[in-house]
């Protein structure tokens, strides 16, 4: 939210963490403008909504959707991302190697 306070958001809905009371992290929705007053002053008109349950659920659905039910081994896609990203990331000149075990009927 301080992007956005502080102008460097010019979206009128915003997705951040912020720090409950008792120091849990609350996932929140800001949804508002800025209107501009006198002497570079600003009205903050909008609302926060809670979404830290819908956040929790929906990095469940992308954890499921990334790896086998049954062995809780990545799939084939976010396996080839996962190389394609550590690739990517390394020196060109640095070896490495990846072994891949194809399991059938276990």
């Amino acid at each position: 939210m301080k992007q956005f306070f502080s102008g460097d958001v010019s979206q009128p809905v915003h997705s951040s963490g912020i720090k409950g009371k008792t120091g849990e992290h609350i996932h929140c929705l800001f949804q508002g403008m800025l209107l501009p007053e006198e002497d570079e002053h600003y009205l903050i008109l909008g609302t926060i909504k809670d979404i830290t349950t819908f956040s929790e659920k929906e990095q469940e659905l992308e954890t499921k959707a990334q790896a086998d039910s049954l062995t809780g081994l990545f799939n084939h896609t976010h396996g080839m991302e996962l190389v394609t990203k550590a690739l990517l990331a390394k020196n060109p000149f640095d070896t490495c190697a990846f072994v891949i075990v194809d399991l059938d009927f276990f």
